[in-house]
């Protein structure tokens, strides 16, 4: 740490002056535009080793090239449709077992 004052600008010390910054390519101009691609999901194998995945299905380039599975997950709002669609089929199927119950119950015993 100094133990020097702060000076203000003065003769003695000049004033700052204000850099201007350079345009690069491919810089927020660029980024406003999405010219980047974007995958929806990547496979679980690019996941795991952490590398770019081009989503290609059913199998991704990376999974292409080496000899591995290509796997992916369903999305969550995918798989909480399918949960639904389910458990709707699965009382449908629970009320007709019933209603054949009680009607076979009825024949029989009369």
């Amino acid at each position: 740490m100094s133990s020097r004052p702060p000076h203000p600008p003065g003769p003695s010390r000049p004033a700052k002056i204000a850099i201007p910054r350079l345009e690069r390519p491919g810089g927020a101009s660029a980024r406003a535009g999405s010219s980047r691609q974007r995958v929806q999901r990547a496979c679980l194998n690019c996941r795991s080793r952490k590398i770019k995945c081009n989503g290609g299905q059913p199998r991704c380039q990376n999974c292409l090239d080496n000899p591995s599975p290509c796997v992916y997950i369903t999305s969550r709002k995918d798989r909480l449709k399918t949960l639904v669609h389910h458990r709707v089929l699965s009382r449908m199927v629970l009320t007709r077992l019933a209603e054949r119950r009680s009607r076979t119950t009825i024949w029989c015993s009369s």
